[in-house]
């Protein structure tokens, strides 16, 4: 009975002493594992932050992927927009020239009538401006009559015509005039001088105006 009593407590603490080392070996190599994942994630850290520095780090194409140094790394564009524009721009070019020279010509003609509005524009008030001119007249009442007045077209007409009389482009072109037509009405006077005294030597009877 004795011997059996030793013979239980020899077992149990035998297995006590396995179950103590078996449970400090699994201990001892956790810690390792985890002392090893650490330098690992350490000297990739180390490793990310060198091709940061060097800027060799690859831009990602495709979904967003976060990193814990660097941060979102967006798509780079792709130049395949680019290329399909230039292709159509050959396409056109190549199969329909009469569609883009009649755009260009749209695009000319748009910008022609745009310039000759605003060149209309421009002619209505400086019209405006020389037709508001009005002369000092005594008399407020008299003033208030002819400002409130309506402008005939016939007054208009004349107005018009006086202000164009009165340019000096129109008063030297009007000069220029009388003198060719009295150079000429000079040359025709002189030739009939000519020919009498001609028919005179000649003794031909010519009578004298």
């Amino acid at each position: 009975m004795v011997a059996f009593s030793l013979f239980l407590c020899r077992t149990g603490h035998q297995q006590v002493t396995n179950h103590v080392s078996s449970d400090s070996e699994e201990t001892s190599t956790g810690s390792i594992l985890t002392l090893d994942s650490t330098l690992y994630n350490e000297e990739n850290v180390h490793m990310l932050n060198k091709g940061v520095q060097a800027g060799n780090l690859e831009i990602v194409t495709g979904a967003k992927k976060y990193t814990r140094d660097v941060g979102v790394t967006f798509p780079t564009p792709s130049s395949s927009e680019a290329k399909m524009e230039e292709d159509s721009d050959e396409a056109l070019q190549l199969h329909r020239p009469d569609f883009i020279s009649s755009s260009r010509e749209r695009i000319k003609r748009l910008k022609l009538l745009v310039q000759e509005r605003k060149l209309q524009n421009l002619f209505q008030s400086e019209r405006e401006a020389l037709f508001s001119a009005v002369l000092p007249v005594p008399g407020r009442a008299h003033l208030a009559v002819q400002k409130n007045k309506p402008i005939g077209k016939k007054e208009m007409i004349q107005r018009t015509k006086r202000i164009y009389e009165q340019l000096p482009e129109v008063k030297k072109k009007r000069e220029e005039e009388k003198r060719k037509s009295e150079y000429k009405s000079y040359r025709l006077r002189a030739q009939r001088y000519k020919t009498r005294v001609t028919n005179q030597l000649l003794g031909r009877k010519v009578p004298w105006d």
